[in-house]
């Protein structure tokens, strides 16, 4: 299989994070809207998405994102 040029691979990445934050965005209520552009900052959703990632990031610890076996 041929690789894509790596600029190509670099939009590939960016349009995909893109449509995650539109579709995070789109399944929001206004009321949770407002408090990510609050935690942002700014009323940009974009910089609402990237706080969201931000805050996952920071919360999310390894025993969170491996299911235990009980």
């Amino acid at each position: 299989m041929a690789k894509l040029p790596e600029d190509r691979r670099v939009s590939d990445v960016i349009h995909r994070d893109a449509m995650e934050g539109i579709l995070w965005w789109n399944s929001m209520t206004e009321g949770d809207r407002a408090n990510w552009m609050k935690i942002a900052g700014c009323a940009v959703p974009a910089e609402a998405w990237a706080a969201y990632k931000r805050h996952v990031k920071q919360h999310l610890s390894v025993s969170d994102a491996v299911p235990r076996k009980d």
